[in-house]
């Protein structure tokens, strides 16, 4: 019987984004590692963790090369975030997964709001990198050390015991657990006194042993507390500030939960964007925005809007409710016949304009969302070629014969509200067969009808648009509206 090649099966479990991304980095000759959490090295391959690779500086540009070669997005917080390290995202198409390569050029660490020391283990981890399967991993003894200097600058100080973060989670336990099992504890003190000679046996040991269950909190305090102390020349900013920031932040975050307000989202370092849906009724442009806003608002800022019914602004909630009183005070003279019935043309001319107004004010607020950096979803929007949908309609309720000259104001007025939404970054029609969608939605066929005809008679290619053909089974359409949108960032 055969033997199965465990490096075979390994492979068979990576993703192709994460295999292209190793093979272009040995094919280029990158020195690199992945050097944490090996312990779930399995989840990094298939995407479904972070890609942690420390990146020797010297071969920055090569990395960076083979990253946008590969189709990956440099992504940034909104407040610069941590020098030497980068984010980079990258879509796999076949499981539609997306992949986040955390870049790091220098090994920073501490507590997750501040991040404050910076270990030199670089030389240490990339001189000593070994194959796992097809990515490149330390030694389980290098490893270790920054694991527990990583655990004990977030856990075993005594601001961690005051802002009650000196519980260890247990996926950092079974981190510890995989890396104890298979070090060689003289060598993990060797590597130590060789590359940490400023950090003393007796003080990492001690670090060690108060990150296990039963160890009492004093002990871990007192450890943690000669560790920030040797670690000092390693700190970015003094202990004072550190603590500092880290309280402040964390009430940020804390207030910021309270009021329910979003956690801040990374953006995209190339500038924000608005992506359109446009199409007809039954084109399933609502459920594209949904499902694309649910997956991309995981790690990106994204705002969601619909510019066919926008949100309505104090003058038209005003406007609405003069129509409506009107409206139904006429009604009343007509039952009692103190009035005929009139055409409504001029009230439908004035809703028009101020519904033209609100999605000019839309627009207004999503294109500074996407110039400061967001990227937004909107479902509908205003189109020149689009005279049905999202467009124009004073000149089409008017009578000619009732308040003309109001009428060609407003007229005129709704033109440049109109005008002044300017064409989104990405424009994408879903297009669908009219019969399929009136068998889809519950409205007049022949209203349905009319939209799809103006749908079909444009001629989508000198807009320009992308055309997505959105007859086939949802999940194909909306993984093309996915991989489309992600080519376009």
């Amino acid at each position: 019987m055969s033997v199965p090649d465990p490096e075979a099966a390994t492979w068979q479990t990576t993703i192709a984004l994460v295999r292209d991304v190793c093979v272009a980095l040995a094919g280029d000759r990158v020195r690199y590692c992945h050097y944490k959490r090996n312990a779930f090295l399995d989840l990094s391959r298939r995407g479904e963790k972070d890609l942690d690779l420390l990146i020797a500086r010297a071969d920055e540009d090569r990395f960076s090369a083979i990253m946008h070669r590969l189709g990956f997005k440099l992504a940034c917080w909104p407040d610069g975030g941590l020098p030497g390290i980068l984010d980079y995202y990258g879509y796999d198409s076949p499981t539609g997964r997306i992949v986040h390569v955390h870049a790091h050029y220098q090994l920073v660490v501490g507590d997750d709001l501040t991040m404050s020391y910076r270990i030199p283990l670089e030389d240490a981890f990339l001189g000593a990198a070994r194959e796992d399967g097809e990515l490149l991993v330390p030694p389980p003894e290098l490893e270790l050390i920054l694991l527990v200097i990583r655990l004990a600058l977030r856990h075993l100080t005594w601001d961690a015991v005051v802002t009650r973060r000196a519980r260890v989670p247990a996926s950092s336990r079974a981190e510890l657990a995989f890396l104890q099992e298979r070090v060689e504890e003289d060598q993990v003190d060797r590597l130590l006194e060789q590359w940490l000679p400023f950090v003393d046996r007796g003080t990492f040991r001690d670090c060690r042993l108060a990150l296990a269950p039963d160890a009492g909190r004093g002990t871990g305090i007192r450890a943690g507390g000669r560790l920030v102390t040797a670690l000092k020349p390693c700190a970015r900013r003094s202990r004072a500030a550190d603590v500092s920031l880290k309280v402040w932040r964390r009430g940020t975050r804390i207030g910021r939960r309270l009021t329910s307000r979003p956690a801040p989202r990374r953006q995209l370092a190339a500038g924000g964007a608005i992506v359109a849906m446009v199409g007809a009724d039954g084109a399933g442009k609502s459920t594209a925005v949904e499902v694309l806003g649910e997956r991309l608002g995981k790690t990106f800022t994204v705002t969601r809007a619909h510019l066919g019914k926008p949100p309505k602004s104090l003058l038209t909630v005003v406007i609405r409710n003069v129509v409506r009183a009107r409206s139904v005070f006429l009604g009343l003279l007509r039952l009692i016949g103190a009035r005929s019935a009139r055409s409504r043309s001029t009230e439908r001319a004035v809703l028009a304009t101020a519904i033209a107004r609100d999605r000019y004010l839309a627009f207004r607020r999503i294109r500074r969302i996407a110039t400061n950096g967001g990227l937004v979803l909107c479902d509908r929007f205003p189109l020149r070629e689009l005279k049905l949908m999202d467009g124009p309609r004073v000149q089409r309720v008017t009578d000619p014969d009732r308040w003309s000259r109001l009428t060609s104001l407003l007229a005129a007025r709704e033109r440049r509200y109109y005008r002044a939404i300017t064409r989104p970054d990405v424009l994408i029609v879903l297009r669908v067969d009219p019969e399929t969608a009136v068998a889809r939605i519950d409205e007049s066929p022949e209203f349905v009808r009319a939209r799809w005809r103006e749908i079909w008679a444009i001629d989508w290619d000198t807009v320009p648009a992308h055309v997505i053909d959105a007859g086939e089974p949802q999940h194909e359409v909306l993984s093309r509206v996915e991989a489309l949108v992600w080519s376009e960032l």
